[in-house]
Parts: structure tokens; C-alpha cells; sequence
């Protein structure tokens, strides 16, 4: 699945949202999801993130790959410096076990980021 096909599935999943709720793709090497879990559920401005948490589970469920999708109940899926900050933060551990950060997708209501395809990973 393309970032663009995930990018519009995650725009009607989240449709309506009122909070940031972040998912994880836990996936396999051939990009198959082996998992999908909410892994934060926020406010309306934030979602925090336990990255060990995360990982834990990725190498639980024999994860080589992880994709981050968020919300963004504004709209705008323009990245926050704590999406930025948090990505890098996720990126630099999974680098360190061996699990590839795919890529973290920011939903907003008529539009995505993908990190990946802006030049953030």
C-alpha cells in the first residue's frame, strides 16, 4: 500500500475526530501487517507517546518494520515540532534494535504528511 492509498484510508478513518489518536503498523519484512494498534489516545492538541512501549510491542509481534499514523483534529496535517521531535526520538531507538521506522503519516481533514515523502526520515 502506497502512502497515498494508507493516507486516504487513515482520512475516513479518522473523519470527525474530535481527539489525536496515534496507530502503529506493526509490519513484517515483505510490508505485510502483521498488527494495528492504537497506541495514544489524546486531546484535541496532543497525544503522547511512549516509544519504549511501542518498540516493546514490535518486537512482541516480530515486527521488522513500524508505520506511525496520526491525527490532527484541526485539519492541518502539517507536522508540530512534537511530531517531529517524536518521530526522530522513535526513529533513532527503532534504529537501534533493528526495526525500521517506514514511515509516520499526519492526517489531517482533506490531506496527509507523509514523513517519509517530505524529507523528515
Amino acid at each position: 500500500m502506497s502512502a497515498g492509498e494508507l493516507g486516504a484510508t487513515m482520512m475516513r478513518r479518522f473523519a470527525g475526530y474530535a481527539h489525536e489518536e496515534m496507530l502503529v503498523l506493526y509490519l513484517d519484512v515483505k510490508n505485510q501487517v502483521i498488527k494495528q494498534e492504537t497506541v495514544s489516545i489524546g486531546g484535541i492538541e496532543s497525544s503522547l507517546i511512549d516509544q519504549r512501549v511501542l518498540l516493546r510491542q514490535a518486537l512482541v509481534y516480530g515486527a521488522a518494520q513500524i508505520l506511525m499514523v496520526h491525527n490532527h483534529p484541526s485539519g492541518d496535517p502539517e507536522p508540530s515540532p512534537a511530531d517531529i521531535e517524536v518521530t526522530a526520538s522513535v526513529l533513532e531507538a527503532s534504529n537501534m534494535v533493528g526495526i525500521a521506522l517506514v514511515d509516520h503519516l499526519v492526517i489531517g481533514s482533506t490531506d496527509y504528511v507523509s514523513f517519509r515523502e517530505h524529507g523528515y526520515i
